[in-house]
């Protein structure tokens, strides 16, 4: 048996190669390998495909990295099986790469043969790789023969490959240049390939069907002279001079090659800062750098003027990238997409993104895993990449990624796994590590062209990453092809939470309204809450785990909401009553006087305006009843009753007040002596009731040595709690009648009938 030296498993000789094969047939424990070649491999005495490939099922698939470090296997198998090639199936999340397959593959009882691999499943990547095989098929029917891989499954890529072989397969159709289907449609892309091959079948297409995403790819014969003279080349990458895609060297190679043995093609002449324009004149393919590039010149916004591409570098302080302006935020996501993806960054301002070339954080290939500090901060997006998945402020995210106190406001369109915070996760199988979103907000139109909208997070890419999202709302309108959520298009499952989060926006699937908070399998929602007219719940999934609750629209505006998003520890909504439309981050918490609609309230620190459905009141006893006395605010020391729902107590330095007040406050707890009285919501309905044990610091108390049980609120005065008909005085909607049936404007000393019951006051 083969052993892996420090993790790897070096193979250099066919008979190695043989002994790779029979270890992935006997992979029961679906382990993973990483494989490096050392050498070309002659593999053309090993022809019974089905015993030889490597990974040759679907239920004994590669998985891992194998990396050909630029040599060449040649092949002669003979394929009895479906899904056949060197590689049968690339399990998940795998790669093959820098490799060359050159012989002959001949399929003489299946269909779906590819030139490098039969199946390449969801998250997989083949990529630097070329085909130099014949593929022979006298079959008839439906072929799925193709240069690369005959079938892909899921957000599969194919990136910087050739197909430079042969296909005889002249009765076999539905075929492709490099890839024969994608049975996922666009999720698979095929970016910066070449097919220039002998075809001789009965029909498919250039490069693929059932739609994958085609980007800057070719098909072109062997007798083009852009193969030799080095333009095809620097179109493969994409006119970038210098570019580490594809390499040729002019003179020698009479093709496009992927592999770095092959020197880099620069673009000589005169080109504006963006390195791809030109000036005039004519421009040179050069195996040396002789170019003369305009430099780049920054604007306010520290974005190139010329460009509107590049931006300026961010400067890192204490481990932190500092994000002052739009250009710092272009040039950081090109950072972390280059792969510096654990870095951390803090926004220190909001940034308006309209009309700027911008690239989301984080790639599929480069998941972005670090730190991002908000502070609040809103970004404001005209981002329409439609063609494109995984769009928002940030593309791709992994488990330990942290990102907080950031709101997205604008649109955003893509195509597949869109979200104003972040369009999707590739994170592990289990919560080790988690993916925490905490108080972000989206405020953005989300469109996904096919699947997975939503406000925070588009997609938990298999459900595999543990997720956990604090203290977020969505308010922007989500529209998706289908699998649409107000949180998030999918979650995942179990061991994901959503905490203190709300939506007030729309969520349509297809045009059609969508009931899906956030789309799980069974995560953990608590306090959770949805607006009457958002047309979303969470009654079309998994609801074992808890279940958003709706709240009225004007709990949006009242305070309601961000009172009740912050009654689970951990809440922080903040909302300024009468002047911000919804609950959001800030400094001004919502306070709630009780369900007794009557509070007493005691600071010495500070002064306080009130703000909301609120109304504060000094009290004065007088006999056996207390009035109250409106304050328009309330000046430090002052003790007062609160009347309303909910409220700001926003601090002030304000001048005391000349009233006559009864009440006392307290800022320690004290102990009642048979003499304070507190207010409650008694038996007798609200009042100021005899106090035993302590009364809490911050309330207020009348003192006393009456002993009637309870003082009430003056019916004669319009504010009290009870309700004034004329003259007349009530106590919770019931009128006040004395023992002989008459009806008194006020509660007397001894027996009161109240709603039929006796009362001794």
């Amino acid at each position: 048996m083969l052993a892996a030296v420090d993790g790897v498993y070096y193979i250099g000789t066919a008979e190695e190669l043989n002994k790779l094969a029979f270890m992935l047939r006997n992979n029961v424990n679906k382990e993973s390998f990483n494989v490096k070649l050392t050498a070309d491999i002659d593999y053309t005495a090993y022809k019974n495909g089905s015993m030889s490939a490597i990974g040759v099922t679907e239920k004994m698939p590669f998985i891992g990295e194998f990396d050909g470090q630029n040599h060449t296997i040649t092949v002669d198998f003979e394929s009895y099986s479906t899904r056949f090639s060197l590689f049968g199936t690339i399990e998940e999340n795998s790669t093959v790469h820098n490799l060359k397959v050159a012989g002959k593959i001949t399929a003489t009882n299946k269909n779906q043969t590819g030139g490098i691999c039969g199946l390449l499943k969801g998250g997989s990547k083949i990529y630097n790789c070329i085909s130099a095989a014949e593929i022979v098929d006298n079959q008839s029917g439906d072929g799925t023969i193709a240069g690369i891989s005959a079938v892909t499954y899921g957000s599969s890529k194919i990136e910087n490959c050739a197909f430079f072989g042969k296909i005889s397969a002249p009765n076999r159709d539905g075929n492709g240049g490099i890839l024969s289907w994608s049975n996922n449609g666009s999720e698979t892309t095929i970016k910066n390939c070449l097919v220039v091959a002998d075809i001789n079948w009965a029909g498919g297409a250039d490069f693929g069907r059932n739609n994958p995403s085609i980007d800057n790819s070719f098909k072109t014969t062997a007798s083009d002279e852009t193969l030799a003279n080095g333009q095809m080349t620097y179109k493969l990458n994409s006119k970038v001079s210098g570019a580490e895609n594809w390499f040729q060297t002019l003179g020698t190679d009479a093709m496009p090659t992927p592999f770095a043995t092959s020197a880099k093609l620069y673009a000589n002449g005169t080109f504006y800062c963006d390195g791809v324009t030109s000036k005039g004149g004519d421009v040179v393919l050069s195996n040396t750098d002789e170019s003369v590039v305009d430099p780049h010149v920054f604007g306010a916004n520290g974005v190139c003027t010329g460009c509107n591409a590049v931006g300026q570098e961010a400067a890192l302080v204490d481990g932190k990238y500092q994000i002052n302006n739009e250009g710092n935020l272009i040039w950081w996501s090109a950072f972390v997409n280059a792969g510096h993806t654990d870095v951390n960054a803090v926004l220190n301002a909001d940034l308006d993104m309209s009309g700027i070339v911008y690239t989301p954080i984080g790639t599929p290939d480069h998941t972005y895993v670090g730190s991002f500090y908000g502070q609040n901060h809103s970004v404001t997006f005209a981002l329409d990449n439609t063609p494109y998945n995984y769009q928002g402020l940030f593309g791709v995210v992994t488990d330990g990624v942290w990102i907080e106190r950031v709101i997205v406001k604008g649109f955003i369109k893509g195509h597949n796994y869109v979200g104003g915070i972040v369009g999707g996760t590739n994170g592990g199988s289990n919560n080790t590590k988690q993916t925490n979103i905490w108080h972000c907000g989206n405020e953005a139109t989300i469109t996904a062209a096919d699947a997975n909208a939503a406000g925070i997070i588009g997609v938990n890419m298999s459900g595999s990453a543990s997720i956990i999202l604090t203290n977020c709302y969505n308010k922007g309108d989500i529209t998706s092809g289908k699998e649409a959520g107000a949180l998030s298009g999918w979650l995942g499952g179990g061991w994901s939470s959503v905490r203190n989060c709300y939506n007030s926006g729309t969520v349509k699937n297809g045009g059609n309204v969508s009931k899906a908070f956030g789309r799980n399998n069974g995560c953990y929602f608590t306090n959770c809450y949805y607006t009457a007219t958002s047309g979303t719940d969470n009654s079309t999934e998994n609801t074992q785990n808890g279940t958003p609750a709706q709240v009225a629209d004007a709990a949006l505006v009242s305070g309601e909401l961000a009172y009740k998003l912050c009654q689970n520890g951990d809440g922080s909504f903040s909302q300024l009553i009468g002047t911000d439309a919804y609950p959001a981050f800030g400094d001004t918490p919502v306070s709630y006087v009780g369900d007794a609609g009557y509070a007493t309230m005691y600071d010495t620190t500070t002064g306080y305006t009130l703000n909301g459905d609120i109304k504060a009141y000094a009290a004065v006893l007088k006999g056996e009843w207390i009035t109250l006395t409106e304050v328009e605010n309330v000046p430090e020391s002052t003790p007062v009753v609160l009347k309303g729902t909910y409220y700001n107590k926003v601090a002030a330095d304000l001048p005391a007040i000349n009233v006559a007040n009864s009440l006392v406050g307290t800022d320690a707890d004290v102990t009642a002596d048979g003499t304070m009285y507190i207010l409650a919501d008694g038996a007798d309905g609200v009042g100021f009731y005899k106090a035993s044990g302590d009364i809490p610091a911050g309330k207020a108390y009348i003192v006393s040595s009456s002993s009637v049980k309870a003082f009430f609120f003056e019916a004669d005065d319009a504010t009290g709690i009870n309700e004034v008909n004329g003259q007349w005085s009530m106590i919770n909607g019931q009128s006040i009648y004395n023992i002989a049936g008459q009806r008194v404007s006020k509660m007397q000393k001894g027996i009161n009938i109240v709603n039929g019951k006796k009362i001794l006051f």
